[in-house]
């Protein structure tokens, strides 16, 4: 039993160094990404608008507005309208205000901005691109996929399913979907999401994530709710609270309690995989959990720790390849029918109090 233990503690090992070198080029490549947002930001400042009003502007155009790779340059002190028959490709000085927006369901929209961005109008289309690299992007949508950055927060309300591209703030992300936020096809070493701050919210019977493909986000705190929830975190996150049927988590660190609503994690079942320590002495609840499946890789004491309520827990796998101390604490007694400690040292100590 003491060798098999040894081995898991190993084997645990060996995947929490091979999970941290992975994280490691994620965070690279994320600050990469930011410094090629600065140096667009200057360069939109330093180009001159084709097109320049202090008023309204209104463009209508049978084919695309702009090209991919050649977008056109504004400059408005209102809104700007917009009618066109195919792809929409538009670069603002300034803040962009849009008005009445119209263009092909199949359509794909990038817009580029020195200030922020908002919209009276539901932007739809198959995919959105939004830069708001001096400010906020707050936008309703009705597309199929969304990417971009905000200098400050991102606000997203979808109609229906979202694909989440390469999503990246300095503040406040808040998507929510009429159905499913899933995870898009992103360059290695890239999160779908990047935030201070992470909210998602799926439509109801809608899930976040899919159990083949997590989505993958770097954040300093989330809240989430869905039928089911698949997330995997680069670093230590804190965990206001999250709700679904099935929540699986990955955190590459350690995992905080946060707010509460009373509860952390509100799930039926409950995957959680951390290279840290999850939970608090002082603070960590889980509630409605059936079934619980938690790793903590940490060299410390009591690298698991739950307090508050458990309810109807019937299975609990724990697996502590360096720690030699595993604590769940409870309110009040529970017939646990089936736990498993895995320990990296025969005389560690496993406790249900």
């Amino acid at each position: 039993m003491a060798d098999q233990a040894r081995k898991n503690a190993e084997d645990q090992r060996a995947l929490a160094d091979a999970a941290a070198q992975k994280a490691q080029k994620l965070l690279d490549e994320a600050q990469k990404a930011q410094t090629d947002a600065d140096k667009a930001l200057e360069n939109a400042r330093n180009t001159p608008p084709s097109v320049q009003t202090g008023g309204d502007l209104t463009l209508n155009a049978g084919g695309s507005i702009g090209e991919e790779d050649n977008a056109l340059d504004t400059q408005v002190g209102g809104k700007t309208n917009l009618k066109s028959g195919g792809n929409v490709n538009l670069s603002e000085q300034g803040d962009m205000h849009l008005g009445e927006v119209q263009n092909p369901e199949n359509a794909e929209l990038r817009l580029d901005s020195t200030g922020g961005i908002t919209s009276d109008s539901v932007l739809g289309g198959s995919h959105l691109e939004a830069n708001a690299l001096g400010g906020s992007l707050d936008v309703q949508t009705d597309v199929d996929g969304i990417s971009g950055t905000a200098a400050e927060n991102i606000t997203v309300n979808n109609a229906g399913d979202l694909e989440m591209g390469d999503l990246t703030a300095n503040g406040l992300v808040n998507v929510k979907a009429g159905g499913h936020l899933t995870a898009g096809t992103v360059p290695e070493g890239t999160a779908n999401i990047t935030a201070g701050t992470l909210h998602l919210t799926a439509g109801t019977g809608s899930s976040i994530g899919q159990e083949e493909h997590h989505l993958v986000v770097d954040t300093d705190r989330v809240s989430a709710k869905g039928v089911e929830v698949y997330l995997d975190f680069l670093k230590d996150v804190i965990i206001d609270h999250i709700q679904g049927d099935r929540v699986d988590i990955d955190v590459n660190g350690g995992v905080g309690a946060g707010d509460g609503v009373p509860e952390h994690i509100t799930a039926g079942t409950l995957e959680l995989d951390a290279l840290g320590d999850i939970g608090s002495c002082a603070r960590c609840s889980l509630r409605g959990i059936q079934r619980l499946s938690a790793v903590a890789v940490h060299n410390g004491i009591g690298a698991i720790r739950i307090t508050r309520e458990i309810e109807f827990l019937i299975a609990a796998t724990m697996v502590f390849p360096h720690s030699n101390i595993a604590i769940i604490s409870c309110r009040r007694s529970y017939d646990f029918q089936d736990l498993t400690c895995v320990h990296a040292r025969p005389n560690d100590i496993c406790s249900i109090r």
